[in-house]
């Protein structure tokens, strides 16, 4: 829960970040872009140090560092600064995000990995619910208080220290090594089909489900914020749930079956947006939505930890962690496209269509190129 406080807690404080600063409409959201830019152009050497040296030697560190620059940023005495100090913070938290599922590796057993992963996904949906609120009653008292949430990563970072073993270090190898042997690992084809499932759900979430449900319910029904907010409250309820049954649904059906299934569950819910004849209608498919997300997360993601090669776990899940970023960034600009070309409805059923498409490949990848044993 505490690497989700670089998006989900500073969104609601925005128009207020834009009020103290006197910031241009175009221009507040670099508040949230510095943040997430240091996952894509650290991303390797974060993987290099953490499968080099250990994770403790990276995690560590890092943690400190988001906390202190996160919490410092209620010092910014203008704009520019508070945008270091989100850069700094997202180099921090972008190397926390992608490893721990590298942790899920090294420290439970192949049978208990995907309920740790539900759990980790759940706390995270956890988060979503819970920091939103939290920022707009600090943000009352003024624009820096919740910005001294990220302090809290400082005592996980000396607890991390203390309760995290070092690890052991791998032979020294040069960075043209090191990213051949990753290149080499990349190129198995299984693999390199995993690392496409992130992206995937994050084209069809952050596009056509977070930024255009809204504006259906806005538009369609004139619903309010307050409902809009309730309709998502329920989907990331349903989220939560489904992550946490993961570990059970895990064990019975397999990672495969399981990925697969949940991604044309969220195809169902998607193509259900547009028939709802009211706002409340809504909430069913918004439920569905909500219910495959939250398994499809953590049953790839064990596929992914558990296939990975020991030696190369972190640059795999680094690898998937700025694939998800990809998706994060295009989602909605391609459901922004999908909008101008046709329309609301072609947002849902194109998204629809997206993932039953990636689905159907996914099930012809597993078939093709099945698990090593």
């Amino acid at each position: 829960m505490t690497i989700m406080l670089g998006g989900t807690l500073i969104s609601p404080i925005l128009p207020t970040l834009q009020l103290a600063f006197d910031v241009p409409t175009a221009s507040i959201g670099l508040v949230l872009t510095v943040f997430s830019l240091p996952g894509l152009l650290f991303a390797p050497l974060i993987g290099i140090y953490a499968d080099r040296y250990g994770r403790r030697a990276v995690i560590v560190p890092m943690l400190l560092l988001y906390g202190l620059a996160g919490g410092l940023t209620s010092l910014a005495a203008d704009f520019e600064t508070l945008l270091v100090m989100r850069f700094l913070a997202g180099i921090g938290g972008s190397a926390v995000s992608f490893l721990t599922i590298t942790l899920v590796g090294d420290l439970f057993e192949r049978q208990h990995r995907a309920a740790v992963l539900g759990f980790r996904i759940a706390a995270g949906q956890s988060a979503s619910l819970i920091l939103p609120p939290m920022a707009g009653a600090l943000v009352v008292i003024g624009w820096q208080f919740p910005f001294l949430i990220y302090f809290l990563a400082v005592p996980v970072g000396i607890f991390t220290l203390f309760v995290l073993e070092a690890g052991e270090k791998r032979p020294a190898q040069t960075l043209g090594e090191y990213f051949r042997a990753v290149g080499g690992t990349l190129r198995d084809r299984r693999l390199a089909g995993l690392l496409t499932v992130a992206p995937t759900l994050m084209i069809a979430g952050q596009g056509a489900v977070a930024a255009y449900i809204p504006i259906y319910m806005a538009s369609a029904f004139g619903a309010s914020a307050l409902v809009i907010g309730l309709v998502h409250s329920a989907r990331i309820a349903a989220g939560i749930a489904s992550a946490m049954s993961v570990g059970r649904l895990h064990a019975r059906f397999g990672g495969e079956r399981l990925t697969t299934a949940a991604i044309l569950v969220m195809a169902g819910g998607l193509v259900w947006v547009p028939l709802a004849g009211s706002v409340w209608e809504l909430v069913l498919p918004s439920v569905v939505i909500g219910l495959g997300s939250g398994v499809a997360f953590p049953a790839f993601q064990t596929l992914l930890v558990n296939e990975a090669p020991k030696n190369m776990l972190a640059a795999v899940t680094v690898a998937n962690g700025m694939t998800n970023r990809f998706g994060q960034t295009t989602g909605p600009l391609l459901a922004g496209g999908l909008f101008a070309a046709g329309g609301i409805n072609a947002v849902f059923f194109g998204a629809a269509a997206f993932l039953s498409a990636m689905a159907i490949f996914y099930i012809y990848l597993f078939r093709r190129a099945p698990a090593p044993d």
